[in-house]
């Protein structure tokens, strides 16, 4: 029975190692594809990797300061949710993420009108 117990334990471990692992591998390979599409200009593509990503990875500031940032290169309204919604404070890279996506904002005439 102990040995079964191990045994169960050992697969769901490395189960759950192999999941985060894939997870870690999906936010690369999209990063890099989103990297692409505002190089060649494609903002619209770039949104949608990042709208991709904030589903997969939810609060991620990064992410955040992304999508205010495409929509700002696309010249359009940024969407009520992002700025409203409550950026993690956790590290300092979080407090400047959310400080730069006002900044952007500060600058351009797409603020968003849900304030």
């Amino acid at each position: 029975m102990k040995k079964i117990l191990i045994l169960i334990l050992t697969l769901a471990s490395v189960q759950g190692f192999t999941e985060e692992f894939n997870a870690s591998t999906e936010y690369s390979r999209l990063e890099t594809l989103y990297n692409h599409e505002i190089e060649l200009g494609h903002y619209d593509r770039a949104i949608k990797i990042l709208l991709d990503l904030d589903e997969m990875f939810p609060g991620e500031t990064e992410i955040l300061f992304k999508l205010v940032d495409a929509y700002v290169k696309k010249g359009k309204a940024v969407p009520c949710w992002i700025m409203l919604s409550p950026w993690s404070a956790a590290t300092e890279s979080d407090i400047l993420n959310r400080k730069k996506a006002e900044k952007l904002l500060e600058n351009k005439d797409l603020k968003n009108h849900c304030n």
